[in-house]
């Protein structure tokens, strides 16, 4: 009721959801008139880097959102990203690959677990307090590497990611889960989504086994399917601005 409430108070409304409401998601679209669309960038504050001497893929995220896992239809759908995370923690032995973390593991098990598995644990805050540290961690790591929160993937939301975008924009290859979006987004090169810790995996090395044509691959993924211009003209469009 508060969510409907808020939501009343506005006069068009977006989603990055752009599966909703198709047969094999179970988010119906209904109250209101959601308008589908994605992260926006400006390419130009992201100038291509494709050095492969950056060793690590990385990413930033909040470990465990509490308190907000929803309840639809009989199922619970987890608000979170650190099952996901559990799921592969084996990856960087599996891939051969140098994998960070820029999150906080509060939970003492989990952080063993991912020490043992040899992933690096760096502090998120450290590496995204500002807009020019963020964007330095980015331009010098090899590519991102990330799971989705639970919800987005078993519903198969279609949802992407704004921060994934930035390292494809700065011409990062980008391996992350499924949550419906490659039914829309080109995939395979430059561009991953995987499903499993083999998906994972192979992804991952097929990235190493020609570096350079993924890093320009992930660059023209964010010119023609992210563009600010192009997807901020076709949202304001859509919602009758312009």
């Amino acid at each position: 009721a508060a969510a409907l409430r808020f939501l009343n108070g506005h006069d068009a409304h977006a989603t990055y959801g752009e599966n909703l409401g198709e047969p094999d998601c179970p988010i119906p679209l209904t109250h209101f008139d959601w308008k589908k669309t994605r992260p926006p960038v400006v390419l130009d504050l992201w100038p291509m880097g494709d050095d492969a001497a950056c060793q690590r893929f990385t990413t930033i995220a909040t470990w465990h959102n509490r308190g907000k896992d929803l309840c639809f239809a009989g199922e619970t759908y987890h608000w979170s990203k650190h099952l996901n995370f559990l799921s592969v923690a084996d990856l960087p032995r599996c891939a051969g690959q140098a994998l960070e973390l820029g999150v906080e593991i509060d939970d003492q098990s989990a952080l063993d677990t991912f020490h043992q598995h040899g992933w690096i644990l760096t502090d998120p805050l450290a590496v995204s307090q500002d807009m020019q540290c963020y964007q330095e961690y980015i331009a010098t790591s090899r590519g991102e590497f990330t799971v989705s929160k639970d919800v987005v993937v078993r519903t198969k939301s279609g949802w992407f990611s704004d921060r994934s975008v930035c390292y494809l924009a700065a011409g990062k290859p980008v391996v992350t889960q499924e949550t419906g979006f490659s039914k829309f987004i080109p995939t395979g090169r430059g561009l991953f989504a995987f499903s499993s810790l083999a998906e994972a995996c192979a992804a991952l090395i097929a990235i190493t086994q020609d570096y350079p044509a993924q890093a320009r691959a992930a660059r023209e993924i964010a010119r023609t399917c992210f563009d600010a211009t192009v997807v901020l003209t076709a949202l304001l469009q859509n919602i009758g601005v312009i």
